[in-house]
């Protein structure tokens, strides 16, 4: 993809999200890539034929900079908007699940005292 056409579907995905204040980051990697980002989330396009302008997408919603990992098994959706939902929704499980082994280890260091 040349840095005109990452620049151009940015542009369209920009257009697709229901909030404001997204910025498009486009970046060479062999090849031109695109993503779009807000403060700690990302959104990251999967595009079945580079050379296919009419190429299947789908989107991924990362959480950053600490959930990428854990995101990153959120899958890949048809709306931009429901993949930041469903990657933020995956991270709040992930630090909730985290959270309570926080509270367990808690508590029996606690019960020691």
């Amino acid at each position: 993809m040349t840095k005109k056409e990452a620049v151009r579907r940015g542009k369209l995905l920009l257009k697709k999200m229901k909030t404001k204040g997204w910025k498009l980051d486009v970046w060479e990697n062999l090849g031109w890539r695109y993503c779009i980002s807000k403060p700690s989330i990302k959104i990251y396009p999967f595009i079945t034929n580079n050379m296919d302008m009419n190429a299947i997408i789908k989107y991924h919603g990362l959480i950053q900079p600490n959930y990428t990992f854990w995101t990153n098994r959120a899958g890949w959706r048809e709306d931009p908007n429901e993949a930041a939902d469903v990657a933020l929704k995956y991270a709040r499980k992930i630090a909730t699940l985290h959270n309570g082994i926080l509270d367990e280890a808690q508590n029996s260091i606690d019960s020691d005292k």
